[in-house]
C-alpha cells in the first residue's frame, strides 16, 4: 500500500545564493523542533495572501532635506487632540509624486519616541483602487494578529468595523493611509470616530490636495522640491556612489546642470543618478544632459522625462522586462523569484551559449541590474514594488501590450498580450485572446467559455478568491509555463493539468493530481504558497500546521529531475518500505540545494530497520549543499553518510534523532561550514586519530 506523507518544495528565497538566508532558515528550522513537534516544518509564507499589504519599513537610514518636515509631522503626532470627534485628528501631508511623501512618513511610523507614544501602530496603502472592504481587513488583521486567519476574507463591513471598535478600545492609534486617490477615504473615519478610543492620529499623503476635508486643511504638510543644497548633495549619493565627487570637478559641473532639470524630485535623482553611475566619463553625462527627452515635461514639475532618460538608457532585454511588470496593478508587491519566473516563462531571459550559468541566474543579474538602477524598490521582508510613476512610464512604453483593464475603453484590442483583469468582463470584448500571454485574474470571475480559448498563455495568476470557486480543465493549456493561485485551500484544476509539460512553476492546490509525476519540466512546486519566514508568530505558525496537513504522494515526485531549491518531506514515518521512497527518486534531483528529511517523532508502528532503509533509499545528489535531519529513528547511519557521497555539504544539521549514528570522515568535507548537533546520539570522526563522542542534548558546532 502506497502511503501519503507531507511535501513541501519552494525555490529559495534570495536573489543569489546567500548562505545567511539559508542559515536563517536552518534555525527556524531548529527553533521550531523546539516549540512544537506535532507541527514541524520550515517557517514559510504565502506572498499573495495580501498583494495590497503595504510597508512601514525604511529604505534609507537618513532622510535628507526633510528635517524641518519631519520635526513638524513628530510634533504633530504627539500632540494630544483637542478634537470632539474621539480624538482622531488627520494630518495630510501633499506633494507631487516621487517629491518623498512617503519615506517623511515611514521615517515618523519607525520612530522609537513615537512608537512609545501609541499603542497601536496600522500603516495601510490605499493607492487608485479604493477597497474599502479591504482596507478594513488589512486593518483588522494587523490589529488582531492571532485571529488574522478569521477576518482576512470576511466581507462583512459590519462586523468588521465591530471588531475594529472593540481592539481599539481605550488605545491610542497611529495609522497611515498612504497614496491616497480618493475622497472615500473619509468613509475609513467613521468606525474610528464613534470607537472609545483614547487617540487616533490619521496620516493621508496624497498628491490631490482637493481631496482632503476643510478641517484638515490646519495640519496639512506641503512637500516641495529638495532645497538646491540638500538635493545636490543627495544626487551626488546617486550618482558618485562610493567614489570620490571632489576628485571628479567636470563630472560635477555637468552634473548640477543635470540637476536643474530634476525638479527637485528624490525619485528622479535616484534614477538619473544610477544611469549616470553606470558610466562615469564626459562623454556618458554630457549624452544625459543633451537628451532631447528633457524637453518632453508638460509642467514645471513633470520629472517623468527624466524617468523616460534612465529607461531610453536600458538595454533592450531589461526594458521588456521592466515593461511586463506595468501587467500589474500599482502597489503590487511581489518576489523576485516569482517575477523572474515570469519573464523566463515569456522566453525574456535566454541562456547564453558561452556561459555556464542557468536561466535562473541570468535572470536573477535581470533583476539585480534594474534594482540597482531604482527601478525596483524594496518593500517588506523580500517583497518588492514599483513606483507608481515608474509603473505609468512603463504603461506609457509598452505600445499596448500590457493593460490593466478596470473597464476602460480598449481601442487596440489586438495589440494586447499581457492583461490584468479588475473587473467582470467578456475577454473577447476587449482583446484577442489568441494572441495573450499573460493573464492575470485579479477581480471579477473568469468565464469557462473564454478560459478554454487560451490556448496561447504562458503565465496565468489568479488573484481573486472569487475567479477561484470555478473548476478549469488545463489539458488546452499547452504552452503554460507559469501557473499562480493566492487561495490553496480552492481546488481549480482537475487530472488534465498532468498535461501540461512545459509548466515549470505549479502553486499549492488542495489536492495533487495523481499523475503529477508527467510534470517533467517543473522546476518550483508551491513557490508562492510556501515562503522563508525568519521572523514568526502564532499565526505564521497556525497557517503553516494548517496548509502541511495535506497528504501527497511520495512517488508523484519521480520524474521531477528539474525540482530546485528546497525539498522538504515531512511524515517520513509514513513510508512503509524501502520501494516505496526510491519511488522519489531524490538522487537524480540534480538541482535541490537543500533537502530537509524530517520523522514525526510520535510513536509509529514501523520498525527502527524501516526507518533505516527509507533513509538508505533518500539518498541525495551529490550537488546537495545543505542537508537537515529530524527525527529519524533508524538504528544506525545510513550508507551514504560519506564525504566522498554529499562532498559538497555547507551545512549539515541532526536534531532529535533517537539512532547513534556514525559520521565517518567528517573533516575531509572541505566545504562544510556549519554542522549542528541537537539531541542526538552521534560519533564523529575528524581524523584517522581522533575520535569525539558526543552526548544527547549537546549541540557542537563547526
Amino acid at each position: 500500500m502506497i502511503t501519503n506523507i507531507r511535501v513541501v518544495i519552494g525555490k529559495l528565497n534570495c536573489i543569489n545564493d546567500d548562505l545567511s538566508s539559508v542559515i536563517s532558515m536552518a534555525r527556524v528550522f531548529m527553533e521550531l523542533g523546539k516549540k512544537d513537534d506535532d507541527n514541524f516544518g520550515v517557517v514559510l509564507q504565502h506572498s499573495n495572501q495580501n498583494p495590497r499589504v503595504t510597508t512601514s519599513s525604511v529604505n534609507v537610514s537618513k532622510i535628507c532635506g526633510r528635517d524641518r518636515e519631519l520635526q513638524i509631522l513628530t510634533k504633530l503626532l504627539k500632540e494630544q487632540g483637542t478634537s470632539v470627534e474621539c480624538n482622531v485628528n488627520v494630518i495630510p501631508i501633499v506633494g507631487m509624486g516621487g517629491i518623498g511623501k512617503t519615506t517623511l512618513t515611514q521615517h515618523a511610523f519607525n520612530d522609537e519616541q513615537i512608537a512609545k507614544f501609541f499603542d497601536e501602530k496600522v500603516w495601510i496603502c490605499v493607492s487608485d483602487d479604493f477597497n474599502r472592504l479591504k482596507i478594513l481587513q488589512d486593518m483588522v488583521c494587523s490589529l488582531t494578529v492571532s485571529k488574522s486567519e478569521k477576518f482576512a476574507h470576511n466581507r462583512n463591513l459590519d462586523l468588521l468595523e465591530g471588531e475594529l471598535k472593540r481592539n481599539l478600545q481605550g488605545k491610542s492609534l497611529l495609522l497611515v493611509l498612504d497614496d491616497v486617490w480618493s475622497s472615500e477615504w473619509e468613509k475609513l473615519l467613521i468606525p474610528l470616530q464613534f470607537s472609545q478610543m483614547r487617540l487616533a492620529k490619521i496620516v493621508v499623503t496624497t498628491r490631490e490636495s482637493k481631496l482632503l476635508r476643510k478641517q484638515d486643511e490646519k495640519n496639512k504638510i506641503v512637500l516641495q522640491g529638495l532645497e538646491d543644497d540638500d538635493f545636490w548633495e543627495f544626487f551626488v549619493c546617486c550618482a558618485f556612489g562610493g567614489s570620490e565627487a571632489d576628485e571628479r570637478q567636470s563630472l560635477q559641473i555637468i552634473g548640477r546642470q543635470i540637476v536643474k532639470k530634476l525638479k527637485g524630485s528624490p525619485l528622479a535623482a535616484k534614477t538619473v543618478g544610477r544611469l549616470l553611475q553606470q558610466n562615469m566619463s564626459n562623454e556618458h553625462w554630457m549624452d544625459v544632459l543633451r537628451s532631447n527627452l528633457w524637453e518632453l515635461g508638460t509642467s514645471a514639475d513633470d520629472i517623468m522625462p527624466g524617468l523616460a532618460l534612465s529607461y531610453n538608457h536600458l538595454p533592450e532585454h531589461l526594458q521588456q522586462c521592466f515593461v511586463f511588470c506595468s501587467t500589474f496593478p500599482k502597489d503590487y508587491k511581489f518576489m523576485a523569484v516569482d517575477l523572474i519566473e515570469m519573464w523566463i516563462a515569456q522566453g525574456y531571459v535566454v541562456e547564453s551559449e558561452t556561459s555556464s550559468k542557468t536561466v535562473e541566474e541570468i535572470g536573477h543579474a535581470y533583476f539585480n541590474e534594474l534594482l540597482s538602477r531604482s527601478f525596483f524598490e524594496k518593500s517588506y521582508f523580500s517583497m518588492y514594488t514599483i513606483h507608481d510613476l515608474l509603473h505609468d512610464l512603463a504603461q506609457s512604453v509598452c505600445l499596448g501590450e500590457c493593460v490593466v483593464y478596470h473597464g476602460q475603453t480598449i481601442k487596440e484590442k489586438a495589440s494586447i498580450r499581457h492583461l490584468c483583469l479588475q473587473s467582470i468582463v467578456n475577454l473577447r470584448s476587449i482583446c484577442n485572446i489568441e494572441s495573450l500571454r499573460t493573464l492575470v485574474v485579479s477581480k471579477g470571475e473568469l468565464r469557462q467559455e473564454d478560459y478554454e480559448t487560451l490556448k496561447s498563455i504562458r503565465v496565468l495568476i489568479f488573484l481573486d478568491s472569487q475567479a477561484q470557486n470555478c473548476s478549469y480543465s488545463t489539458g488546452h493549456l499547452r504552452h503554460l509555463r507559469y501557473l499562480e493561485i493566492s487561495e490553496p485551500s480552492i481546488n481549480l484544476f482537475d487530472e488534465s493539468l498532468c498535461k501540461l509539460y512545459h509548466l515549470r512553476v505549479l502553486p499549492d492546490l488542495d489536492v495533487f493530481p495523481e499523475n503529477l509525476h508527467n510534470l517533467i519540466n517543473l522546476r518550483t512546486l508551491n513557490s508562492d504558497t510556501y515562503r522563508m519566514y525568519t521572523k514568526f508568530d502564532q499565526h505564521i505558525l497556525m497557517r503553516f500546521a494548517r496548509w502541511t496537513k495535506r497528504q501527497y504522494m511520495i512517488s508523484q515526485l519521480r520524474n521531477m529531475k528539474e525540482l530546485r531549491g528546497v525539498l522538504c518531506l515531512n511524515d517520513l514515518e509514513k513510508i512503509e518500505n524501502r520501494e516505496e521512497a526510491e519511488k522519489a527518486n531524490i538522487k537524480e534531483k540534480c538541482h535541490l540545494e537543500v533537502l530537509i528529511l524530517s520523522w514525526n517523532d510520535s510513536n509509529s508502528c514501523n520498525s527502527f530497520a524501516t526507518a533505516h532503509e527509507v533513509l538508505e533509499a533518500l539518498e541525495p545528489n551529490p550537488n546537495l549543499k545543505h542537508l537537515y535531519v529530524r527525527g529519524y529513528k533508524g538504528y544506525t547511519s545510513p550508507s551514504w553518510f560519506m564525504p566522498f557521497t554529499v562532498h559538497n555539504l555547507r551545512i549539515l544539521e541532526l536534531m532529535n534523532c533517537r539512532s547513534k549514528l556514525y559520521l565517518q570522515s567528517i573533516g575531509q568535507l572541505t566545504f562544510l561550514l556549519r554542522l549542528r548537533l541537537y539531541r542526538v546520539d552521534v560519533r564523529i570522526d575528524i581524523s584517522d586519530e581522533v575520535t569525539i563522542l558526543f552526548s544527547p542534548r549537546e549541540a557542537w558546532k563547526l
